[in-house]
């Protein structure tokens, strides 16, 4: 009887028995302004004796009983994984206001069960009892020992995850963190000192290796426009002759100090050079170090310090401008500050996660006690004094190699990191692939995102697979995304880790996952919309006065009609007064390329004071117009372009070619300024971009000779080109080189074309053009059937124009287009118009200026996406023709003339002969030659490497660089 009783007693008391899972969980959490569809947890996990570090596990909103369990491990050294929650992939990310939250739609526990462990000691709200332990010293052994103490400490408590498949995960210096960890773990599992299904691992721009980072930056740099030629040339005589420049070891120059820091091994010009141009460059830049192309603009103060300081500046800052105070709903705005898609998210995040969990509140309903420190996200002190035990992790690789343990890896990077960049990942894997001989499962190819299936996918990124008896390896790139990829491209990245936890064949696959955002709380409900602002010689008759959908009153005049060029031929114009000075402004004359695309084009979607919103019917304001500065001549060039038009009965011209476009452009100009004399002594300049890397070159040619010839009175005293075709040669010279370091050629296609290069010359100069022949339209075309021949045409031209990737911006995509992005190159920029796929906004009138949009990757709400259909609609209005003087006879406006691109005659596949006559000309000329260093239709490489041929020979001095 006794005995039955004490059974019960201890049963009664074993059933009770609480674990961290009774304690941690999260009851109440402050500032969220939903509500969750999931349960979390909050605590601590034992580590070494008096090493407590903090964890915050989430359960995944789909099956959180069976989906598996993901580790993350932010990087730094020293940086704390409540970062990559609050501001990668968790489930809420904080408003502006740094107190309430919104919902993340992209965060990876939609798939898993997802613990963020914050380690080592002393990061976050880990923390040391002195008293019990008094290491001062952190390094990669004593990080992963106590990660691994932790999880042990976490199985015991939540032991439902023994079984599931789990996965180490984590980014930057993660890079060292993951492989340590992942080693150990596998060591203890066979060793029977752990229960746990770890099936994978995961490093996301990781520090692998940092001799391969240095080696790769040098490139990374010079190929995405951030050093010179002179500066990557003169890294040669620091590399053997028998080793292509890319692929050098500068790091024979160099010592790594035990902070990662790099310091030249003597005082040798080459020893400066590569910590130079491979490290100080990287680190010491002001651009964002983590997104080259990351730039938020209304902060006051210098973007960053030193390489220790870096990240914790940013969450530190306090001169960073905030918002109005009072709580603003994230997810609904567009924002002028930033040129990220997420309303300078990327600008706040880490002072707003900082205050936000450091508020009385949230420390309280996370259990955080008393003796844990403030939190920050990274700890300066732990990242200057930390050991780094692995600049390079491949005898780490070798152990968990070595072990026979089965395992999948991915190695994941965004492409416009400089930290961490994706070619010194990807060449500390193929140097791995040829260590052990592995075999390539998939070859490289993109991947594309693909939200739901009514829209059409877009590339978002590229794969390559490899595999080796027990281990398989993925080397991922997310294109567009830098250091931190769940930032920057959210979509993409569940997609990705949810095919890599799926073992799937195609990570093209899509997640299957609502996207929708859950109803705000009525507390938080936004506030109603703005209401529209309501509207209330030539010169003579071609005034603007009433030019309908504009949403506010312009505080200039503006002009429109025709300008007689040959007989029979009227060019369209459209004059824009200046803003601030209308009568001593200077004049500049706009002209779009093409050949064959309209200068309005360059009004409503670029430097015009006013854009289409998406109904196509309105106007919003563009406080960025370039009439702020100047009066803006805006021409439709040549004949039959928009609105221009040719009168057969006087001219039955068909031939269009550069010289017709020059004269009739010359002959508009001299109509213009005999009936707007004003303009005959103001500073004018003449600018363009595109195939107007022809047309403004030859146009000015002629103004100087005409005016020489006192032909013409004009006080022309500049050009200007932006992203121009100067030389077509050189584009296709340099669109191999750019294509491989912007991740979208492999290696092994870009060490390929080494055959079909002089011995004598680098490959990053070879000209590849005597391979091919460029008709009149400027296509190439291979010169024979040779293979040098066919990869030419193939990687120099095909992949520009028959790509995907938007040509014009790789890293804008248009997530909710519903047909393919790009088909022939003619047919290009005229499908961004036509396509009746291309997803409209819902009817009625949406002011532009106050969205916010997940559609799109670009800052302005996915106006790049819409901007050329609703152009046309709000154009061929017939009220707008009206208002613009357009004769009855003029056809249906196009940004773009097919049929003319088609046909027309491209004289100058290389500008230097016109450039050669100006300058023989002697007249006084400023040139701007200006190139967005995102845009492979004309990239900077070629336009740079063209002005280098025309200085060098005729001594040009290089003024600065």
């Amino acid at each position: 009887m006794s005995s039955f009783c004490v059974f019960l007693l201890l049963l009664g008391a074993f059933t009770h028995a609480t674990t961290y899972k009774d304690t941690d969980l999260v009851v109440n959490l402050p500032g969220l302004t939903y509500t969750l569809n999931f349960k979390h947890y909050s605590g601590y996990l034992n580590a070494s004796p008096g090493n407590y570090l903090h964890y915050w596990l989430v359960e995944s909103q789909s099956a959180p009983s069976s989906d598996p369990l993901i580790l993350w491990l932010n990087g730094g050294p020293g940086c704390s994984s409540l970062g990559g929650f609050l501001t990668e992939h968790g489930p809420f990310h904080p408003n502006p206001d740094g107190t309430t939250l919104f919902e993340n739609v992209y965060s990876w526990n939609k798939k898993a069960n997802v613990l963020y462990l914050e380690g080592p000691r002393n990061v976050g709200f880990s923390y040391q009892n002195t008293s019990i332990n008094k290491d001062t010293v952190y390094d990669d052994d004593r990080t992963a020992w106590d990660n691994f103490l932790a999880l042990k400490d976490f199985f015991a408590n939540y032991p439902e995850y023994s079984t599931r498949d789990f996965y180490v995960m984590g980014e930057s210096y993660g890079g060292v963190y993951v492989p340590t960890l992942t080693s150990l773990l596998i060591e203890q599992i066979q060793a029977n000192n752990l229960t746990a299904n770890l099936v994978g691992m995961a490093v996301g721009n990781g520090e692998l290796s940092e001799i391969q980072q240095i080696n790769s930056a040098v490139d990374y740099l010079y190929f995405h426009g951030m050093l010179g030629k002179d500066d990557w040339d003169s890294l040669k005589a620091c590399c053997d002759d028998q080793t292509s420049l890319a692929y050098c070891d500068f790091t024979k120059w160099i010592t790594l100090d035990a902070g990662g820091n790099a310091n030249p091994k003597d005082n040798s010009t080459c020893a400066n050079l590569v910590v130079q141009l491979g490290f100080l460059r990287v680190w010491l830049t002001l651009n964002d170090v983590y997104n080259i192309y990351q730039d938020c603009y209304q902060q006051t103060v210098a973007a960053f310090g030193s390489r220790a300081k870096l990240r914790s500046w940013l969450s530190n800052d306090q001169n960073t401008q905030w918002p109005p105070s009072g709580f603003i709903d994230q997810g609904s705005l567009m924002n002028w500050a930033s040129t990220d898609a997420f309303g300078a998210f990327s600008c706040y995040m880490n002072p707003a996660a900082q205050n936000y969990l450091n508020q009385t509140a949230v420390r309280a309903a996370l259990h955080i006690p008393a003796e844990a420190p403030f939190w920050t996200d990274c700890n300066d002190d732990i990242n200057e004094h930390y050991q780094q035990g692995h600049n390079d992790t491949t005898k780490v690789f070798d152990e968990m190699i070595a072990s026979g343990y089965k395992l999948r890896m991915l190695i994941y990077n965004g492409d416009v990191d400089t930290a961490c960049n994706f070619l010194g990942d990807e060449w500390f894997v193929e140097a791995l692939k040829n260590e052990y001989n592995m075999t390539i499962t998939t070859p490289r190819h993109p991947w594309f995102f693909q939200e739901d299936a009514k829209y059409m996918f877009q590339i978002a990124g590229y794969r390559k697979s490899f595999s080796y008896e027990n281990i398989t390896i993925d080397l991922v790139t997310v294109k567009g995304a830098g250091h931190f990829v769940p930032t920057d491209r959210p979509g993409p990245a569940l997609q990705m880790v949810t095919n890599f936890i799926n073992n799937a064949a195609n990570y093209s696959s899509m997640t299957g996952y609502s996207m929708n955002r859950v109803r705000l709380l009525p507390q938080y409900a936004p506030p109603p919309p703005p209401t529209c602002r309501s509207t209330t010689t030539y010169k003579d008759t071609d005034l603007v006065v009433n030019l309908p959908g504009l949403t506010y009153s312009p505080n200039f005049k503006h002009y429109s009609g025709y300008l007689k060029a040959s007989p029979g031929n009227n060019l369209h114009y459209w004059l824009m007064e200046s803003q601030s000075l209308p009568s001593s402004d200077p004049l500049i004359l706009w002209l779009n390329g093409g050949p064959g695309c309209s200068s309005l084009g360059g009004v409503l979607t670029e430097n015009g004071p006013f854009h289409p919103n998406p109904d196509g019917t309105t106007l919003f304001e563009n406080i960025y117009s370039w009439n702020k500065k100047a009066n803006v001549l805006y021409l439709e060039a040549p004949r039959n372009v928009g609105f221009s038009y040719q009168d057969t009965s006087v001219n039955n011209d068909t031939v269009y070619n550069d010289d017709r476009t020059a004269w009739d452009n010359f002959l508009a100009l001299k109509d213009f300024f005999a009936n707007y004399p004003e303009y005959s002594t103001r500073d004018f300049y003449v600018t363009g971009e595109s195939y107007g890397g022809v047309y403004v070159p030859t146009l000015t040619r002629l103004l100087i000779q005409q005016i020489q010839a006192n032909n013409l009175t004009a006080n022309l005293v500049g050009m200007a080109v932006g992203n121009g075709e100067l030389s077509e040669i050189q584009q296709i010279n340099s669109a191999v080189d750019y294509l491989y370091f912007h991740g979208m050629l492999g290696k092994d296609e870009w060490d390929g074309l080494k055959a079909c290069c002089d011995n004598s010359t680098t490959l990053a100069y070879c000209d590849f053009t005597k391979w091919i022949h460029l008709d009149s339209a400027g296509n190439a075309n291979p010169k024979d059937n040779s293979t040098c021949a066919q990869k030419v045409v193939d990687l120099g031209f095909l992949r520009v124009w028959t790509s995907l990737n938007d040509v014009y911006n790789i890293y804008q995509d248009c997530y909710q287009q519903t047909a393919a992005s790009f088909k022939s190159r003619a047919k290009l920029r005229s499908w961004l118009l036509t396509d009746p796929n291309v997803r409209a906004a819902p009817p009625g009138f949406i002011d532009q200026g106050s969205l916010m949009s997940w559609a799109s990757t670009d800052a302005f709400g996915a106006f790049p996406c819409y901007m050329n259909s609703a152009t046309e609609n709000y154009l061929n209005q017939p009220e707008v023709r009206a208002a613009l003087h357009i004769p009855s006879q003029v056809p249906h406006w196009t940004d773009c003339n097919d049929d003319m691109n088609a046909n027309y005659m491209q004289q100058h596949n290389d500008t230097t002969s016109v450039f050669d006559d100006m300058i023989a000309s002697g007249y006084k000329l400023r040139i701007l030659i200006y190139n967005g260093d995102v845009d492979t239709a004309c990239n900077f490489l070629g336009d740079e490497w063209a002005l280098v041929i025309l200085y060098r020979p005729i001594g040009l001095v290089l003024r600065s660089r």
